[in-house]
């Protein structure tokens, strides 16, 4: 049995307190896996709410800590961090800190995926996600409806494009919006398939190798074009980027609730914000059958 490590960019308190219910169950239900919580946070009082974090197999990781703003330096030495060859024969979960639903009853799924296909990027079937939007059909008509989130090619009546969709307010507001009303008819499992999508990276499975390749990816001087998306000289890869470099499938039996990208983020007011969240609270209070705190 292959030792199976989660690990998560963690920051932001109101988030993890709704994903820690997930990870205790998949903790439960797999005595194979671990998890590592990096404290990645830019304000020192969520730092502080993650060091109170205790439980079995899992472990707040505070080593790469720097409340510098810069989250993204400590991400990639996280990842060169399991370069190490200890873990050789581990099975990789990276999400999100705003992963704030996990089906815990397909995760298993998701680990036999990366196994049975040690030279791909593994996405979860997430939601607010603009590779598996493709793979839910409602969300993927109503993207459709949406318009692009550039202001002038709106103006000008252009639908947004699958690649912006992590830039659309609108897309995340409807994406948690049906994802509330319809998450058990979601939740059914139905394998993997193939993508040639630009996969956002919130949630991935992945062997040992892939991981190593997407470390010493980062960094790097793209070629000019990954999954759609199109690079100049002077930008580098970064983990998202090299990840796409590789084969990608799509594990529908693992859901997985993705609550915005950083652009929708600074669009989003914070009371749509509470909202959603709150939206998530119920969800999580329904599928797990235990009360989440609001």
């Amino acid at each position: 049995m292959s030792r199976v490590v989660i690990f998560a960019f963690w920051g932001r308190q109101e988030n993890v307190e709704l994903q820690l219910p997930f990870i205790q169950r998949i903790l439960a239900e797999n005595p194979d896996a671990e998890f590592h919580g990096w404290d990645l946070c830019r304000d020192r009082q969520d730092s502080r709410f993650l060091r109170t974090i205790k439980g079995d197999r899992i472990q707040v990781k505070t080593q790469f800590y720097s409340n510098d703003g810069r989250a993204s330096r400590g991400q990639v030495k996280v990842w060169n961090h399991y370069t190490d060859p200890s873990y050789q024969n581990t099975v990789f979960v990276k999400l999100d800190d705003d992963d704030v639903f996990l089906e815990t009853e397909g995760f298993r799924a998701f680990i036999e995926a990366a196994q049975n296909n040690p030279g791909h990027v593994i996405s979860g079937l997430t939601v607010n996600n603009g590779a598996s939007t493709r793979h839910i059909p409602d969300l993927w008509e109503g993207m459709q409806t949406l318009p692009s989130p550039d202001e002038n090619e709106a103006a000008q009546g252009k639908p947004m494009e699958l690649l912006d969709a992590h830039l659309s307010v609108e897309f995340a507001d409807m994406c948690h919006r049906w994802f509330h009303t319809n998450w058990e008819t979601l939740t059914q499992g139905e394998g993997t398939v193939p993508t040639e999508d630009w996969v956002s990276i919130n949630a991935i499975a992945m062997s040992w190798p892939v991981l190593h390749c997407i470390s010493s990816l980062i960094g790097r001087v793209p070629p000019t074009e990954i999954a759609g998306r199109f690079f100049t000289p002077r930008n580098r890869i970064g983990d998202e980027g090299a990840a796409n470099m590789l084969p990608r499938l799509i594990c529908k039996d693992f859901v997985v609730g993705h609550l915005n990208f950083g652009p929708q983020l600074r669009q989003m007011d914070d009371a749509v914000l509470t909202e959603l969240r709150k939206l998530y609270t119920d969800i999580s209070s329904q599928y797990l059958e235990v009360p989440v705190a609001a």
